[in-house]
């Protein structure tokens, strides 16, 4: 993958005629959305900026903009992440399952590579895409534990002992337990090494909400999910009493359409009726950022503590 850092892309960011760019992510693209936001673009971003905030605020002085992790604050121009499964329609639905008390949150994404996405993609490569496994796959797996917890911030992140990393540096499989102060708890983990799954379980003190698509979809226009309520053993316990209900939520648009529909609402309101560039995608971005770069800190390290400062 080299289309997210081709300098044509670099350069079309800065041209006066571009009005909106939907971009891929690596840490390079963060000059790009810079050049962007001297020009007043908007931009569509598949996640946040992937360099540590200080890094993004040296950018910043260049670009004499206000940049937020993943979203750009601008006077006429906003940005938006393309986080696509924060789009898809079931995860209204699910909301509605979100577990009351101090649930205990479990995510994994992860996807067996191949050994030419392991020595050449740009989720590997240090000078491209530095945070590796994390920045990518481990951010959908924070963001959806910040969903789980209506994006309250935890207290302090540990990362998990022993990740994987190759030769150059950057992690190929790593994870970690996040901890809030009223004492819920989270734990993901993401790898390039492992078959494709997908699994988000929020379990609470009476039920259980449980997705095993959560990024991508089986089929792009419907989102299954379970739900356990009350769930107790069987009689001699041979089973469970009630059984967890399946539910599916099908949209006519699958969930890509519906983020660049999203998107284009919201240029139309900034272009067309002076809106302002809408807080929420700036707000929830930058959250999943402070979260991964508290694990990233955690990790370099030796797997300490870390508090994370929104």
């Amino acid at each position: 993958m080299k289309s997210a850092c081709d300098d044509d892309k670099l350069k079309t960011a800065a041209m006066p005629g571009t009005d909106r760019r939907l971009m891929e992510q690596n840490t390079r693209v963060v000059d790009a959305k810079v050049r962007g936001a001297a020009h007043r673009h908007g931009f569509n971003v598949q996640r946040g900026f992937l360099e540590p905030r200080r890094a993004i605020g040296d950018e910043t002085d260049r670009a004499e903009e206000e940049l937020h992790a993943g979203s750009c604050t601008l006077s006429i121009r906003g940005c938006q992440n393309r986080a696509h499964f924060i789009h898809h329609a079931a995860v209204h639905d699910r909301s509605e399952y979100t577990l009351k008390g101090r649930p205990e949150i479990n995510s994994l994404f992860s996807f067996r590579a191949n050994e030419d996405f392991l020595q050449n993609d740009i989720r590997v490569k240090p000078d491209l895409d530095a945070l590796g496994v994390l920045g990518d796959a481990g951010w959908y797996c924070i963001r959806a534990i910040l969903w789980a917890v209506d994006y309250e911030l935890p207290k302090n992140v540990i990362a998990l002992p022993e990740p994987v990393k190759n030769q150059a540096g950057v992690l190929i499989a790593c994870g970690a337990t996040l901890y809030w102060a009223d004492g819920k708890m989270a734990t993901f983990h993401c790898s390039f090494l492992a078959n494709l799954t997908m699994d988000l379980t929020v379990i609470g003190t009476d039920g259980t909400l449980h997705v095993t698509d959560f990024i991508i979809p089986y089929e792009e226009k419907s989102g299954p999910f379970s739900v356990a309520s009350r769930s107790n053993f069987a009689e001699l316990h041979t089973g469970w009493v009630p059984q967890p209900s399946k539910h599916v939520v099908t949209t006519d648009l699958p969930q890509e359409a519906l983020m660049v529909k999203e998107f284009c609402r919201l240029v139309q309101g900034i272009r067309d009726a002076g809106a302002k560039p809408e807080g929420k995608w700036p707000a929830i971005t930058r959250k999943t950022q402070v979260v991964m770069d508290a694990v990233k800190t955690s990790i370099d390290k030796g797997f300490e503590s870390v508090d994370v400062v929104s």
